[in-house]
């Protein structure tokens, strides 16, 4: 599978002009807050795209809520803090159980790092979805990587270094733009969660667990699902980069800055970058409106829903989360499979439907580091 490497790109984004003197490499303390506005950025902007509301861009049957991960911090605080522009090499920021961690850059005179995400998510102007490519001479790798369906974790750090007030470096786990796969499956939302992921809400994949922590514990933005601090609802108990450098230069404005629960207010920087998708996007960011978590599942190929934890029993034939995938012996080693009474001993991986072998694999990383709790939570 061809990972493209070498075709992640950098985005310098010179948002204020003016004229800061600072320290070389002096890496940005990011308080649980700031960890907190970055994460609750990327998953508002992944359930706009899961609900079909960005641009041109299909839905997503299958886009997952992310959870901030100190691992992919630290790796990133590596980068950052050498002042350098664009990306380390992939070995420099892989984890224990992740093959592959994709990468986005930004630098520029604000220290409002939600937009600097929303600035990688306006790519989606320049990604063809149908085709998985940018349009010629533009970007769109940060674009897909920030709604990469299958990533399920982000860690970010931020410096100051000459030339930018602020430099931005997240990691992601496991990355996107990954060969020619498509940054997400289109289709109706939620409607091919996989794994563990088998609730929705606003659009979004979620675990059981994390249904549970948002209802219960307060992770819904602005408090419970209305808005007023209750507990609300019901309790579940690759798009290859273009090599293409580019900055993108504003006029001086006021401070932008986000509210993932009530939506945008924009500066004349934010209206240059958005034209007339500002005029509506408050509109747009939006919580969500199904009144909590529901079991987002269906059972294919004759399987039965266990509702109460939102599960799937499949038959004999099938397995997968939703019973999508056929289990069956090898033609060639079938007859063995059967008549063996050894086979699940010797060669059970030849023979998964007899040896019992045909298991969805878990998606889940159990080992995320998150000191500061930060919430995994929705729009």
């Amino acid at each position: 599978m061809a990972l493209y490497f070498d075709r992640l790109v950098c985005l310098s984004l010179l948002l204020l002009l003016v004229s800061i003197s600072h320290t070389e490499g002096e890496l940005v303390a990011l308080s649980k807050a700031d960890k907190q506005i970055i994460l609750d950025t990327h998953n508002v902007l992944r359930a706009r795209t899961a609900r079909g509301e960005t641009g041109s861009q299909p839905s997503a049957a299958d886009m997952m809520l992310l959870e901030w991960d100190d691992r992919l911090m630290e790796k990133a605080a590596n980068w950052a803090s050498q002042c350098k522009v664009g990306h380390d090499t992939p070995a420099e920021r892989v984890i224990p159980g992740h093959k592959w961690v994709g990468q986005n850059w930004a630098g520029g005179h604000s220290t409002n790092l939600s937009l600097f995400v929303d600035l990688w998510y306006v790519e989606h102007n320049d990604y063809n979805f149908a085709a998985k490519t940018c349009t010629p001479e533009k970007m769109c790798g940060h674009y897909t990587q920030v709604v990469w369906s299958r990533t399920l974790l982000v860690g970010c750090a931020a410096a100051t270094c000459p030339g930018y007030l602020r430099i931005l470096v997240c990691d992601y786990a496991d990355g996107g733009n990954v060969g020619t796969y498509p940054a997400y499956e289109s289709g109706s939302p939620a409607s091919k969660c996989v794994g563990e992921y088998t609730y929705t809400s606003g659009g979004l994949c979620l675990r059981r667990d994390q249904c549970a922590a948002m209802y219960t514990g307060g992770g819904r933005i602005g408090g419970g699902v209305d808005g007023g601090g209750g507990t609300g609802g019901a309790d579940p108990g690759s798009a290859p980069s273009p090599t293409t450098k580019t900055a993108t230069t504003t006029s001086a404005a006021t401070t932008t800055t986000f509210d993932p629960w009530d939506g945008w207010t924009f500066d004349d920087g934010y209206e240059y970058l958005h034209g007339e998708e500002a005029k509506t996007k408050r509109s747009r960011v939006r919580r969500g409106t199904d009144g909590g978590c529901r079991c987002a599942i269906q059972c294919l190929n004759g399987g039965t829903l266990d509702s109460a934890n939102c599960k799937c029993s499949c038959t004999p034939d099938y397995y997968g989360t939703r019973c999508e995938m056929t289990c069956s012996d090898p033609e060639m080693f079938r007859s063995n499979c059967e008549s063996d009474p050894d086979a699940c001993k010797t060669f059970p991986m030849f023979c998964p439907k007899t040896c019992n072998g045909c298991k969805a694999g878990d998606i889940r990383d159990k080992a995320v580091v998150n000191a500061d709790g930060v919430l995994a939570r929705l729009p």
